[in-house]
């Protein structure tokens, strides 16, 4: 039970993370054993990656914003990485970070960043942009990797189909077949429908603010 959640969190990231050493750890008489060990890869590009740059190329050719969400923005922290990558196949993102900005200045932020013409994307963790923010100026979204909370996911998948877009909006959900994250996605799917279905015409701050069930998608992964 103490390995679960480590397990877990393992398999989804390092499909994404995998150039970097994974090691499973349990605690024992005070010190960690490795119990599990995945090794770094040298890989230029993930398919993500290219699957990621393809779609960018497609979208600025029509002069179209782009956001992309990344949940590993943290412990495995895969920004910078593919900040680089990103840059050297000639596009300049704009990266968003928590503790950059506050919340109640976000929306101004961005607004002001990619009115100068200088990104033709940015990247952030969904949290960062779940809820009051508007993102008419990007009406393209891509999620680069899939969390737990419905919620959240629901919030950032809308961002730029909010009242006075005027253009088509398109969602990417990307995730890699025959992995963990297929059926992590596959669960949220699941669970999106369910609360939709229980909601009917509800705010999105009412039974959706209770459907985030982490546990049981912890145990339903494993």
């Amino acid at each position: 039970m103490r390995l679960l959640g480590k397990m877990v969190q393992s398999l989804l990231a390092y499909p994404d993370g995998c150039r970097v050493e994974e090691l499973g750890t349990l605690e024992k008489n005070g010190i960690d054993e490795v119990v599990a060990q995945a090794k770094a890869l040298e890989i230029d590009l993930h398919p993500k990656e290219e699957r990621l740059l393809a779609i960018l190329a497609a979208e600025k050719k029509q002069r179209r914003k782009v956001a992309v969400f990344l949940e590993h923005t943290g412990t495995r922290d895969l920004l910078p990485t593919l900040e680089k990558n990103l840059g050297e196949k000639g596009f300049t993102p704009l990266i968003l970070r928590s503790q950059a900005v506050k919340p109640e200045h976000r929306e101004d932020w961005l607004k002001e960043k990619m009115d100068t013409g200088q990104h033709d994307c940015f990247i952030c963790n969904p949290n960062l942009v779940k809820t009051g923010l508007d993102l008419l100026d990007s009406p393209t979204i891509i999620s680069l990797q899939c969390g737990y909370s419905v919620f959240t996911l629901r919030q950032a998948s809308r961002r730029s189909w909010r009242i006075g877009q005027n253009l088509p909006v398109r969602v990417f959900y990307m995730a890699y077949a025959k992995t963990l994250q297929e059926k992590a996605l596959s669960l949220m799917a699941q669970k999106m429908e369910t609360s939709l279905a229980v909601e009917g015409e509800l705010s999105d701050q009412g039974l959706a603010s209770l459907s985030e069930s982490e546990n049981s998608m912890m145990y339903e992964l494993a």
